[in-house]
C-alpha cells in the first residue's frame, strides 16, 4: 500500500479518503490483514472517540513493523493502540475465496476444502442454519483467544482493540446486547491481567456497527 504515508499523521476525515482511494488488497496477504483489521479499525476507533470534530483529532497508520498497529493524537496526546484478530483467518480466507468463486459464501460455518493453499479443491458450500446462541458461543472463543494472545508485557501502556466479525447475526438491539455480553463476559474473566497491562480496552466490529470501551 504505497500510497499510504505510515510516518505521516493523518486527520480522519483526510484518512478515510486515503484508504478508500486503494483497491481492496488480495486475501491472505500481509497488506490485506493491516488494511481491514489495522487501519479501518483504526479510523473506526478515531469516529467513535470523536464523532462530531475530525478536525483536531490525527492518527498515524501502522506499517507492520513497529511494534504499535497505529497511533492517534486526541487532546495532543499521543497514544498507541495494539489490534488482536479475533477471526480464524484461515476460515475467513478460504471463505473469501468461496465468495470470488461462486458469489456467495456461508457466512458462519467452516469451510471445507482439499488440497493446499496454491492448488485447492473448493467445493460450492451452502449455508448451514446456526441459532444465535452457537453464534455467539463462537465468537465468545474467538474472542477469548484473541485476548489471550495479547497479554504480554511488550504491550504495556497501550490501547487495546480486538477486532472481530460484526456481520451475522444482522444488526439489531437484540445483536447489540448480545455483543455486549460476549464483551463484559471476556472482560471479567481477564479483568485484572488486562488492567495491568492496557489503559483501554475496546472492542471493534469490523463493519464499525458496534464499538464498546473499558477503561
Amino acid at each position: 500500500m504505497q500510497s499510504i504515508d505510515t510516518a505521516k499523521y493523518y486527520g480522519l476525515d483526510e484518512a478515510k479518503t486515503a484508504l478508500e482511494a486503494i483497491p481492496d488488497p488480495k486475501p491472505g496477504a500481509q497488506e490485506h490483514n493491516i488494511y481491514f483489521y489495522e487501519m479501518w479499525p483504526l479510523v473506526r476507533l478515531l469516529e467513535y472517540l470523536n464523532p462530531d470534530d475530525t478536525h483536531s483529532v490525527k492518527l498515524r497508520f501502522s506499517d507492520g513493523k513497529r511494534n504499535d498497529d497505529g497511533i492517534i493524537l486526541l487532546n495532543n496526546i499521543k497514544q498507541e493502540i495494539q489490534f488482536v484478530l479475533a477471526i480464524d483467518g484461515q476460515q475467513e480466507n478460504i471463505r473469501m475465496e468461496h465468495q470470488k468463486i461462486y458469489g456467495r459464501a456461508p457466512a458462519v460455518q467452516d469451510m471445507e476444502w482439499s488440497g493446499k493453499k496454491w492448488d485447492r479443491v473448493l467445493p460450492e458450500q451452502n449455508t448451514m442454519a446456526f441459532d444465535r446462541t452457537e453464534i455467539m458461543d463462537k465468537l465468545k472463543s474467538l474472542v477469548q483467544n484473541a485476548v489471550q494472545r495479547k497479554i504480554k508485557k511488550q504491550y504495556c501502556g497501550m490501547w487495546l482493540g480486538v477486532v472481530f466479525e460484526d456481520h451475522t447475526p444482522l444488526a439489531s438491539e437484540k445483536t447489540i446486547q448480545n455483543y455486549t455480553e460476549v464483551c463484559d463476559w471476556v472482560m471479567k474473566i481477564y479483568k485484572k491481567q488486562l488492567g495491568e497491562l492496557f489503559k483501554k480496552v475496546l472492542f471493534i466490529g469490523t463493519s464499525g456497527t458496534y464499538i464498546k470501551h473499558y477503561d
